[in-house]
């Protein structure tokens, strides 16, 4: 099943999270960017921010 992902930005539209869904559900989880991510960011639908923004949002957080 295809992950959603949705950003929380600030003011200025920067990233300050991202929570995470599947397509089949309304339920939402926080992504855990300490983390690797499990699935693949190409496979996933984002609304909030774009695609680069959550990459660098992911990467200032985990190091990957």
């Amino acid at each position: 099943m295809k992950k959603f992902l949705i950003a929380e930005t600030d003011e200025s539209g920067n990233v300050e999270w991202v929570w995470v869904s599947r397509g089949d559900t309304r339920k939402t989880k926080p992504l855990d960017r300490a983390r690797p991510l499990p699935f693949d960011l190409d496979d996933c639908e984002i609304a909030g921010a774009s695609r680069d923004a959550v990459q660098a949002w992911l990467q200032a957080g985990s190091g990957y």
